[in-house]
Order: C-alpha cells, then sequence, then structure tokens
C-alpha cells in the first residue's frame, strides 16, 4: 500500500507472547517423497526462442543504472564471453564487452543502449567464449534497470508556471492532482482518454511571473527542501530533482524554458528566462549539489544557456551595445551571486 495515509498516517503495532513450553515451530517431513516441487514448464518462458530452449546457454546477468550510467555484468564462476547487445535490426547497442565471474562495468558510451531499453528490458545477446572463440546462439535475456526516476519516460509536459507552483510549497495532494491532470490532458489531446474528456482545475498560476518575486520564492523553497534532504540523506529525493527525469525535475524546467517543441513559442519573456536560469544555475552551484551525479553537467548546459542569452536578441537593453551589455551581465550576475550577509549593530550608549 503505497497511498500518502499508509505511509505517512498509519500506525502499526506488533507485541510479544510468552509461551509456557518454547520450543521448535516447525517440524522435519520424515518422507521427502511428498514434498511438492515445481515441475518443469511445458512452453518456454517469454522471449525465448524454441530452436534454442534445449541448448546450455550461458549465465549472463546484466544490470542497468540510469543514475550512474551504467552498464554491469557477471557470468559463472571461471567462465568468460564476449558479447554484443543487439537491437531488433540486429545492430551492435553494445559491442565485443568482456564479462568474467566477477562484477564487470562496460566502460562505452550507453546511448545505444538506453535508445533500446526505451522499448523493455528483454535484450537480445549473442557472442562468444573469451578463450576458445566458440560462439553461442543469440537469445534473448531480462536486463536488470535500476535509478528508474532518471529514465526518460513518455510522459506529459508541466508548465514553467506548473512546475514553480510545486518549488513554492503545495501539498502532497494537490501536486498529485495537477500531475494528473497533465497526463489527462496528454491522453484527451491523443484521442486516448476513452470517455473522459476534461480534468480538475488546476492550482491558479495566472500571471505567475507578473512578480519576479514568486520566482525567487519558488527557488528559495525548493532550494531548502534540497538541503534539507542532503542533511537528512535521501538521495534519490536529491538526485530527483537535481537531475532526474520527472514532470518536475530542475531539467524539465530548464527545457521548458530553453527549448521549442512543435512550432510552439515561448510564453515567458526574455528577463523571466534569465532570471530562471541564473536561479537554476545558483542551485547548482552550491558545493553540495555539485558532488552529486550530474550535476556538473547540468550547470555546464544552464551556463551554455545563459551565454547565448547574452550574445542572442532576446534581452535588449536600454543602451544594446556590445559594450554595455558586457558591462550589465558582468555586474548584475555579480549582484545576483554575492551573498549578503546581516549583521547586528550594537547599540551605543
Amino acid at each position: 500500500n503505497f497511498s500518502h495515509k499508509a505511509m505517512w498516517d498509519n500506525i502499526e503495532a506488533g507485541f510479544f507472547v510468552k509461551l509456557e513450553s518454547a520450543g521448535p515451530l516447525l517440524k522435519p517431513i520424515k518422507n521427502t517423497s511428498a514434498i511438492e516441487v515445481f515441475r518443469d514448464p511445458t512452453e518456454p518462458l517469454p522471449g525465448a526462442d524454441e530452436n534454442i530452449s534445449q541448448l546450455r546457454l550461458p549465465q549472463i546477468h546484466l544490470a542497468y543504472d540510469w543514475l550512474e550510467k551504467k552498464l554491469t555484468g557477471i557470468t559463472e564462476k571461471h567462465h568468460s564471453y564476449t558479447i554484443d547487445l543487439l537491437t531488433p535490426e540486429g545492430a551492435k547497442a553494445v559491442s565485443a564487452w568482456n564479462i568474467t565471474g566477477t562484477p564487470r562495468t562496460f566502460e562505452g558510451n550507453t546511448d545505444a543502449l538506453e535508445a533500446l531499453l526505451k522499448n523493455g528490458s528483454l535484450i537480445k545477446v549473442g557472442g562468444n567464449l573469451s578463450r576458445s572463440g566458440e560462439p553461442f546462439p543469440e537469445h534473448r535475456l531480462l536486463l536488470q534497470q535500476t535509478g528508474w526516476s532518471h529514465k526518460p519516460l513518455d510522459l506529459p509536459n508541466l508548465t514553467p508556471e506548473q512546475i514553480l507552483a510545486i518549488y513554492a510549497g503545495m501539498s502532497v495532494e494537490r501536486r498529485q492532482l495537477l500531475m494528473l491532470n497533465a497526463s489527462i490532458r496528454k491522453l484527451i489531446i491523443e484521442g486516448t482518454a476513452g470517455e473522459m474528456t476534461a480534468t480538475d482545475d488546476d492550482i491558479s498560476v495566472e500571471q505567475f511571473f507578473s512578480e519576479y518575486a514568486e520566482i525567487f520564492y519558488a527557488f528559495r523553497k525548493l532550494k531548502e527542501q534540497l538541503q534539507e534532504a542532503h542533511d537528512d540523506e535521501k538521495w534519490s529525493r536529491l538526485d530527483y530533482y537535481l537531475s532526474g527525469s520527472g514532470m518536475d525535475s530542475l531539467p524539465a524546467l530548464v527545457e521548458r524554458i530553453t527549448t521549442t517543441k512543435n512550432d510552439e513559442e515561448k510564453t515567458q519573456s526574455g528577463v523571466t528566462i534569465y532570471l530562471l536560469l541564473l536561479c537554476c544555475k545558483e542551485i547548482f552551484q552550491s558545493p553540495h549539489f555539485q558532488s552529486r551525479p550530474h550535476s556538473k553537467e547540468q550547470l555546464y548546459s544552464i551556463t551554455q544557456e545563459l551565454g547565448k542569452l547574452r550574445k542572442g536578441d532576446t534581452l535588449v537593453l536600454e543602451d544594446n551595445s556590445t559594450k554595455n551589455r558586457r558591462r550589465f551581465f558582468t555586474w548584475f550576475e555579480g549582484q545576483f551571486f554575492k551573498e549578503y550577509k546581516k549583521v547586528e549593530r550594537e547599540a551605543s550608549e
């Protein structure tokens, strides 16, 4: 039961009972032939090839971590294989990877593998014995996937206003409603929503950017939540917002304000986009968060987008000369990232 009530409100209780005479709770079965056992399957397992089901295939175990972007593999002790992971078209997503009886990590590029895993976890593998070069039949195996918060899924997009509304401190129920509504809208647009034709009202976010203080408030609340997750060592929650693929993660927000899809015009002004990118950069510049996976890559990407804004025509200054633009952005960002401390003066008698 993963409902909010079960996770946060319910209370479980247990108690001990003293027995009059303590003893073993299990009794051995004298006639072991009476024990029921699993029978051999009469049909091949899903994904198995009937032609090779009777052959002895290598015991290969593979796992891919989406957070670390790390592919690991292991086989039986005292065995080694050079394997290829194949796409349905027969191309090699992973080529000539040697695995042994101890865990091995693939050192190459995993982009092709990630594209393959978007369609499922059953992967076709082929290869040969490392020592003799004798090939084994190509077959399918189940690859274990971890770090699901970082796996790109076919999810609806939230608007920047909705994402910041979540950062500003929505309740769990309201946050779930907003995400559910976004999913229902996606189904309605695609014509796969059945009899559903409308959604519940979202939290009002009209004119959310009319006051820039709203932006700073939302990011201040987000940074407090991230710092709390760091202090409590809740790494999965911290990594979800810093580098995850969720609808309300920071990478999702950056993508929404910097990318135009399907000829959709950006609804935010250049000033708003500039402030949002600076707020994101401030978070990723924090030493506490830079040590987390992919944070440096996110910081680099945001820095590149800021560079495009400074050189482009999205932001226009009153004196828009190259020299003045350089002076303004240097001054403004210096003030933006400057840390001010409150100092109390002693009252003079």
